[in-house]
This record gives structure tokens, C-alpha cells and sequence, in this order.
């Protein structure tokens, strides 16, 4: 019956649209779900280098006058590439953080 194939479509169609849905929405919940725990591993990435800067800045800024040119040129070189590092780090982080609000 005409009716009946109809129905059937119908009850088809409505069926996929609705898997369709929940495939979606899982998908959108695993990829924030995996957003977040890039962004909690940058920022605990950021703060083993905060902690690191915090360490090396003294050594840096109040190093004695008998220190070897060449260890106080290793410690200026260490501490630009853990500052590069860290913006590196932020600038990800906001990244991530904008793509996430869009969506």
C-alpha cells in the first residue's frame, strides 16, 4: 500500500536524521573533551617553564662577577629559549581557546 511505503520512508528518514544528530553531537563532545586536555597539558607545560624561569632570572640577573663568560652566555641563551618556549606555549593556548569558543 501507497500509505504504508510512504509511512516507512518517513520512519526512514527520521531515523537517520536523528543518528546523524547523535553522531554529531558525540563527535562535538569528544573533540572538546580532547581540546581540554590539550589545553590542561599546555598550561601544566607553562607552568614547569614559569617555575623553571623563575629559577633561572636570579641566576641570570644576579650572577657574581667571577662567573665564566661562556656559563653566563649559556644561562642569557637558556633563559631566551624557555621565554620563547613559553610564548610559544601561549600563543597555542589562545589559539585552542578561540577555535573552542567558535564552535
Amino acid at each position: 500500500d501507497e500509505n504504508a511505503s510512504r509511512h516507512q520512508y518517513l520512519r526512514r528518514r527520521v531515523q537517520a536524521q536523528a543518528q546523524a544528530q547523535a553522531h554529531a553531537q558525540a563527535h562535538a563532545q569528544a573533540q572538546a573533551s580532547a581540546t581540554a586536555a590539550i589545553c590542561d597539558s599546555l598550561d601544566a607545560q607553562s607552568a614547569q617553564i614559569r617555575s623553571l624561569l623563575e629559577a633561572l632570572v636570579p641566576a641570570v640577573t644576579h650572577a657574581p662577577a667571577v662567573v665564566p663568560r661562556a656559563a653566563y652566555g649559556h644561562r642569557i641563551g637558556l633563559l631566551v629559549s624557555l621565554l620563547a618556549l613559553a610564548l610559544a606555549l601561549w600563543v597555542a593556548r589562545f589559539r585552542l581557546s578561540l577555535n573552542h569558543s567558535d564552535k
